[in-house]
Order: structure tokens, then sequence, then C-alpha cells
């Protein structure tokens, strides 16, 4: 495709956008109001999102030897541009979206095709296809898409796959498959939300569910971009408890598309074929100020994979910040608590354990099941003497609860002894 945009790229804003009314090759005058209302439909569509900055519709058609023009006075990024014919009974509209920063077409959408009698639903169509042509090339929670066969989604498709992914991150499972349903159901053709659904029926244990949905997705001619093939191989190995072709799966994916959730993939695949060395690397890669710097396993994992090597002290280190950053779970506690352990740091032990008090039962946490954990780890360490003191106190915790709340950690204690 010839480049029609400058030799030399303009001073531009990132991720704003200038849409030209769209071109009128029908030959039909009438049709002709069909292009700025096109452009309009788009830009409010765009103004929602609150994704970009979005230049007012440029009243006017733009040739392809007026963009350079055009991307100076805006300063916009991209430009949206389109023209619609008509052929047989039917108007076929086409969308480009230009890169002024990369000299080139970003997105070609099209054609969009509906009865020339009732263009209305069609002009909303081709406001759908264009957003999420933009969206899915500009948001990184998108990259994944990237060389796959299927056409555009529907922005409305996207977000609902969005909002499923923020609670997918979140391990919000049944929220996440609902919205990753709606996402289908708005866009049948839209396959990534079903691979998405499976894997948190995976990470749910129902794994019945995810396998089907594997199939089913194995069943759709050429369904998915490079990255997301990879992953749905992963998937298909962790289901048939081939943990080391998973691995395999999720470093591919990863050399495709180097984003951090594919290395956190990659961590947690390593961690179950026993290489907390690979783990670490990747964990390493991942922003802590970022997204998953926000979730408690991104933190108890990349911990894990220090105690796996005996480096107790950077087990430590990454505890202590684990429990800053979610201080009133009680469960942070463990961690900070089997690193104490392992470094034979008693007095400091029975400090935490004494600051732990403070912060009620949660989660299956008790105060009981945390100085039993502790002492387990002090006995594995060969700290016998301060693992009975602290199984002592585990056992007295136990006896001043009600009869009821006793069981079965009392014994696990006493057992222990």
């Amino acid at each position: 495709m010839q480049n029609i945009l400058p030799n030399r790229a303009p001073e531009l804003y990132e991720n704003r956008i200038a849409v030209t009314t769209f071109e009128n090759r029908t030959g039909d005058p009438a049709l002709n109001n069909m292009g700025r209302i096109t452009a309009d439909w788009i830009v409010q569509g765009l103004v929602e999102t609150e994704l970009v900055s979005v230049v007012p519709v440029i009243d006017s058609v733009i040739a392809g030897s007026q963009i350079q023009t055009l991307a100076l006075e805006t300063q916009a990024q991209f430009i949206i541009s389109g023209y619609y014919y008509q052929q047989d009974e039917q108007l076929q509209f086409h969308a480009q979206i230009y890169d002024a920063k990369k000299r080139d077409v970003l997105k070609a959408i099209g054609p969009v095709t509906s009865s020339s009698e009732n263009p209305s639903e069609m002009i909303g169509l081709v406001q759908q296809r264009t957003m999420g042509g933009l969206v899915s090339a500009i948001d990184p929670r998108f990259k994944s898409f990237t060389g796959t066969l299927f056409e555009t989604p529907k922005y409305e498709a996207l977000r609902e796959y969005a909002i499923g992914m923020d609670f997918f991150i979140s391990l919000d499972w049944d929220d996440a498959i609902k919205h990753f349903n709606k996402a289908v159901e708005l866009e049948p053709g839209f396959v990534v939300p079903l691979l998405a659904s499976a894997w948190a029926y995976y990470n749910s244990g129902k794994y019945a569910k995810a396998d089907s949905l594997v199939q089913r997705i194995r069943s759709i001619e050429n369904p998915l971009g490079s990255s997301n093939r990879y992953s749905l191989e992963c998937l298909s190995a962790r289901l048939k408890g081939d943990f080391s072709s998973a691995l395999k799966a999720s470093r591919k994916q990863a050399s495709v598309l180097p984003t951090q959730g594919n290395y956190l993939q990659i961590a947690f695949d390593a961690l179950w074929c026993n290489r907390p060395h690979e783990a670490i690397k990747n964990f390493k890669k991942i922003d802590p100020l970022g997204q998953f710097g926000d979730l408690l396993f991104y933190w108890t994992f990349w911990g894990f994979s220090y105690n796996m090597i005996g480096d107790h002290q950077k087990e430590l280190d990454l505890a202590r910040k684990c429990r800053e950053k979610f201080p009133d779970y009680l469960g942070t506690y463990y961690y900070e608590l089997r690193a104490l352990a392992a470094l034979g740091k008693v007095d400091d032990v029975h400090a935490l354990l004494d600051e732990s008090l403070e912060l009620p039962s949660q989660h299956g946490w008790t105060h009981g099941r945390l100085m039993r954990s502790t002492a387990e780890e002090l006995l594995a360490f060969g700290f016998n003497n301060a693992a009975q003191k602290v199984l002592k106190r585990a056992i007295d915790w136990y006896f001043s609860r009600p009869i009821e709340e006793r069981q079965p950690g009392l014994a696990s204690s006493l057992c222990a002894t």
C-alpha cells in the first residue's frame, strides 16, 4: 500500500484522533450527508470511550495528498477516513485508520455492507467496527489480537471483554465469564473471549468446562492469532497434566508477544516444572508498580520462587513488601513468618505472631493455623525447641476458642508436638 503520509512526521499528540467526512462514491448526491453522519457517529463513540482525545469532525473529504496537512493542523496521531459506494442494492463502507507516527495504515476496516434502504443500522456497525479497530490497535489489553484472521470486533464486544479481563485479573472468575459470554453474544465470531473463559474455568477448578471450550475453539477454522494459539496450547497441555509442554507454549507466546502478563504465565508454568530460577527471571520482568503489583499471588509466588532455591533473605524482603501492600490480610503474615523461620530468627517470629493477633481470622487463616504453619517451618529447618514453643502457642490459642472452632486445627497441632 502506498505511503501517503508525510516524509517527516509532525509533532503529534499520542492518542489524538481526527475523523474526516467519509467520501460518497455512490454517484448519488442524495447520499452525501451519510458521510458526515458516519464521521459524527464515530467521533461520538470515541469520545464516550474516554480513551482518546478526538478532534471535531473535519467537515470535508480529505484526499490522500492532504493527510500531511491534516496531521500538521490537528496534531493528531491517528486519522480516520473512509468512503462508501453502492453495489447492486447494497451500500458498502470502508474505513482506514492512519498512524501518522508510523507513517502507514494502522488498520483497514470493511467492507461493511447494508441495504441502502436501511442505512442507520449499517452506520452504527461502521462506528462499532472502526472504534473496535482503533481500540484493539492502541490499547495494550488487546495486543494479543494482532495477527488474528477474524475481522475487527465491535467496540461493544471489546468493552465487555475488557471488563471481563478486569475481573479475571482480580480472580473473580464468575463475573469474568459473564462478561466474556456477553462479548461473544455481541460478536459471535470473536473467539478470544472463549479462550479467556476457558482459562477462567480452569483457574476455578472447573476442568470439564474448560476442556469443553478448548474443543469448541479447536473446531473453529483459524480462530486465533499466533499469541492466543500458544495460549490455547498452554491451556490444553495443562488440562492433560503436561506442564512441560505448557511451559514450552507459554515461552512461545511470550516470544511472539512479550507482555508482562505473558511473562507471568511463564513464571507460573516454570514453578510447576520445578524451574524456580526461570520463574524468578520472568517475575523480575514484571513491573511491581503495574497492574500485577496489586495482586497478592504475584508477590506470594515470586517469594515462593526464592524459597525453592533457599534464598530466604530475598524471600523475606518480598514477603515484607507484600505485607506492606496488603496490611489488613492475615495470610500475608505467613509468608514473612515462613522466611523468618527458615533464617532462624526466632525472636522476630514471636514478635510478628504477637502483631498478627491484632487482625481477625479471615479467608481460611486463623491465628492457630498461622502458628502451627510457622512451627512446621521451624521444624523443617531444625529449630526444634523454637518450634515446640510456637506449637504450644497454637494449642493454647485453639483451647481459647469455642469448642466448635477448635478442630481440625487443634488435632493437627497436638500431633505435631
